[in-house]
């Protein structure tokens, strides 16, 4: 199963694995994934962000899509 919704794949997947640009970033179950990050209850969704981006730089754009822009 191939998603980029991470909600989904959270709900639907007992594992799984994360790419960044090709390259194989996590890999396991959602507790196991926390578990090597220290990201606590953390969804998984943030745990992708966390392993592929500046999790803040994506976290400002999407609230100033809220905000109606920059």
């Amino acid at each position: 199963f191939s998603t980029h919704t991470m909600e989904v794949a959270e709900r639907l997947c007992h594992r799984v694995g994360i790419l960044d640009a090709g390259r194989l970033v996590g890999e396991g179950s959602l507790d196991s994934l926390r578990q090597q990050g220290a990201h606590g209850d953390a969804t998984l969704e943030s745990i992708f962000l966390k392993l592929t981006s500046d999790e803040a730089a994506v976290e400002a754009a999407v609230r100033s899509l809220g905000d109606g822009g920059p």
